[in-house]
Parts: structure tokens; C-alpha cells; sequence
């Protein structure tokens, strides 16, 4: 039985560490379990589980005929354990990284948590920026993107590679924390 790669296991344990009620992405998620295709994937969840309960169903505004799919943890690992291709190694994994988690002190989960938050909140404004197309027409809607931009001009730069490094970061230091406290 192969292993999951790291990087797999970094988006699981992303998935673990979410404050959302249902952080799993169905478009993501659906390929580490082995499913053929994302229609075959789309289909068993839709069978088998309940819609506002299980998952929610979403749609961008930019694209509002793509729907977007997002699962709760006890979701995700039911459905991955229906898939026998990979389903029950990421259902394994999430198991132990749950359990790991809550033998975890308090304060060692509410900092991890803390982390995996900002890092949300960051990939969310990159996403957004990205989407609304910023380079030159940055918006003021906190302090953050005011610093961002007065550094980004600073350093004659695109405010998007700024945020970019940002994420960076913050998806470092959350793997730092995450192998120093889970590894």
C-alpha cells in the first residue's frame, strides 16, 4: 500500500485543522481518494449524503454555473472509505490526525488553530485579489492591504507577489508548527 505524499497529507491535515464546518473543497478532495473523475465523485456524494448537513453547495460570483462543493470532516472520511483505491488510507490519516490533534494541550491546539486561520484568511485575500485582478487597483478594505501596497511601492513591486510571499510564510510557519507539535 503506497503512502500519501507529503503534500497530500499537508492538504488533509488543512482540511483537520479548519475552524469551518465543512472545509473539505469536493474538488480537491475527490482525486486523493482515488475517485476516476470528479462526476463519479459528485455523484457518490450526492447519493449518499445529505446536502446542508454533510456538504454545502456554493457558487462563485464571478461563475455562477460552476458549483462548488464543500464537505464536513465525517464526510469526507465516510466518503473516502467508500473509494478502496486510496479512500482509506486519507480516511485513516484524517483519523489520526484528529486523534493527534486532541491529545494536543489546549493551548498547543488553539495556536495551531490560530495559525491554520490566518493562513485561511490569507489564501482567501490572495484568492480575491487574484480574482478581482488588483495589480493596479487595490481597494482599502483593512489595514493589512494598506500596508501591503505602501511596502509593494516601496519596493516597486507587484502588491500581489507581496501577498503571495505572505502565504508562503504563513503556510511555513503552520508546517513548522504542525511537525514540531503532530510530527
Amino acid at each position: 500500500m503506497e503512502k500519501l505524499s507529503e503534500i497530500n497529507q499537508n492538504q488533509l491535515m488543512n482540511y483537520v485543522l479548519s475552524h469551518q464546518t465543512h472545509p473539505v473543497p469536493l474538488q480537491s478532495f475527490w482525486e486523493l481518494c482515488g475517485y476516476p473523475d470528479f462526476q463519479e465523485a459528485k455523484q457518490t456524494l450526492i447519493q449518499h449524503f445529505q446536502v446542508d448537513q454533510d456538504f454545502i453547495v456554493s457558487s462563485d460570483d464571478t461563475f455562477p454555473d460552476f458549483k462548488k462543493y464543500s464537505l464536513t470532516l465525517d464526510c469526507a472520511k465516510c466518503m473516502a472509505a467508500m473509494n478502496f483505491k486510496n479512500g482509506n488510507r486519507v480516511k485513516q490519516f484524517l483519523m489520526t490526525m484528529q486523534d493527534q490533534l486532541t491529545t494536543l494541550p489546549q493551548v498547543y491546539r488553539n495556536s495551531i488553530q490560530a495559525l491554520q486561520t490566518k493562513l485561511e484568511e490569507l489564501s482567501q485575500r490572495l484568492w480575491d485579489l487574484e480574482k478581482n485582478a488588483i495589480n493596479q487597483n487595490l481597494s482599502w478594505h483593512n489595514e493589512l492591504d494598506q500596508m501591503i501596497c505602501s511596502y509593494a511601492s516601496q519596493k516597486d513591486m507587484p502588491a500581489l507577489q507581496v501577498y503571495q510571499t505572505l502565504l508562503l510564510i504563513a503556510r511555513e510557519n503552520v508546517d513548522l508548527e504542525q511537525r514540531g507539535l503532530l510530527g
